[in-house]
């Protein structure tokens, strides 16, 4: 007997990868595409009415990224499941989106069947969890307490800042202002312990706390 049909939201900032899914997932006889976009705010506005089920999730959306995303979902549809499908490594955002809520982490690299495994197992409530990011959350990397003290918002501005914005930018993409953005800023440098910019997205490499952006 066939079970329900998962309504599936595709939130993706690259065209072409919202409508490969689509073609995979309305080609999967247990699924089907509710919708998709490539903003952030178009996520937040449709979700409280929207019939989704799971939300595919990237990272990478402009009007406020994914981690902002993730963070308000919970409260406004604690019935939508999000599975986060990403260009970053699984080590870099897996345990934290898991934190998070979320309910799988998949980096782009991993296989369209595991991507819809996980779709799956969200749909019934439950976790998908790679054997990297168990390992992850078994042997923690040691990045130092001063990296785990980082916030959701200043991971988002760390990484727009190793990505070269400038606080002018990073302000218009998370839709707030650059007064905020250069408090975070500050505060970011504090707990690294370094005096510049250039060296804050220096040692965010180096400790992989983030990851350089590259093109998908």
């Amino acid at each position: 007997m066939r079970g329900p049909v998962i309504r599936v939201f595709i939130a993706d900032d690259h065209a072409v990868v919202r409508d490969g899914l689509a073609l995979v997932l309305d080609a999967t006889s247990d699924m089907v595409v509710a919708g998709a976009t490539g903003d952030a705010r178009e996520v937040l506005a449709q979700i409280r009415t929207g019939p989704w089920d799971v939300l595919i999730l990237d990272l990478s959306l402009p009007g406020g990224g994914g981690l902002e995303v993730l963070s308000q979902i919970q409260p406004l549809r604690p019935d939508v499941h999000t599975v986060v499908y990403s260009m970053y490594p699984e080590e870099q955002y897996g345990a934290r989106v898991l934190r998070m809520g979320a309910a799988a982490y998949l980096s782009k690299s991993r296989s369209i069947e595991e991507l819809l495994e996980a779709i799956r197992r969200a749909h019934r409530g439950q976790r998908y969890v790679t054997q990297t990011i168990a390992e992850q959350m078994l042997t923690p990397r040691g990045r130092g307490p001063a990296a785990d003290s980082i916030s959701d918002r200043e991971l988002q501005i760390l990484e727009l800042i190793v990505d070269g914005q400038r606080t002018s930018d990073i302000a218009a993409s998370l839709c707030i202002s650059p007064s905020t953005v250069s408090t975070h800023i500050k505060r970011i440098k504090e707990k690294l312990g370094v005096g510049s910019t250039v060296e804050l997205a220096r040692v965010a490499l180096e400790r992989q706390i983030v990851a350089r952006s590259s093109p998908e």
